[in-house]
């Protein structure tokens, strides 16, 4: 059977079987995939760490034609983001921003220039100098990129509309006061759920830290 490398942010991760796991992430050469990882939980593993949503990892897979899943011979972890586990708000950030990911994603669709964005976004959120004024402009380009862009989509929906006004000349990267940013994600979530037709929990996390 053959192997592929490749590597990927870990979207989140469920308990398979006795001893094993299933890994959601987004892979820079596949897309959005499932990966086995066979006796993971076991005492002996030594890729528990590994699979922790939102650490970027290099794995070998056996490459079954026509799998939904790939069957992982090695995995290590490539990039952890410390900082962004022991902060609050950057965690409930990375949370909603994975979480619009995960559902806005087909799977098994390359899209590198999404792949490079999000290391972008989790390398920024990994420096000392990260605010949250600066996590606009990221999900503005996401959900772009996903082809939920608020300029061209119509004002049927209330809020849609009303992000547009808001983020019109968005670029001026000094325009995002906490109150801004706080009025942005209050009004993204409603809108991503108007278009996506479906809930986004982890913008209630995200919104919490705002009180």
């Amino acid at each position: 059977m053959p192997l592929l490398k490749d590597e990927a942010f870990v979207i989140a991760a469920t308990d398979w079987r006795e001893t094993s796991r299933i890994i959601r992430c987004f892979a820079r050469e596949h897309g959005k995939i499932g990966l086995v990882a066979k006796g993971a939980r076991g005492i002996k593993s030594q890729m528990g760490s590994t699979f922790e949503s939102f650490s970027r990892i290099r794995f070998i897979v056996y490459a079954k034609p026509g799998a939904d899943l790939f069957t992982l011979k090695e995995a290590e972890t490539a990039e952890y983001y410390r900082a962004l586990r022991n902060d609050l708000m950057r965690f409930a950030a990375a949370s909603f921003f994975f979480e619009i990911l995960d559902k806005g994603m087909a799977a098994h669709e390359r899209n590198e220039a999404l792949f490079n964005l999000t290391a972008d976004f989790l390398q920024g959120m990994n420096t000392g100098k990260w605010s949250i004024e600066t996590a606009p402009s990221y999900f503005l380009r996401l959900i772009a990129a996903l082809g939920f862009a608020p300029h061209h989509l119509s004002e049927e929906f209330p809020a849609s509309a009303q992000l547009r006004s808001l983020v019109s000349g968005e670029n001026l990267l000094e325009r995002w006061t906490l109150p801004l940013v706080r009025e942005f994600f209050s009004l993204l979530r409603p809108f991503l759920e108007y278009h996506f037709e479906i809930g986004f929990k982890s913008a209630d996390f995200l919104n919490q830290q705002f009180i």
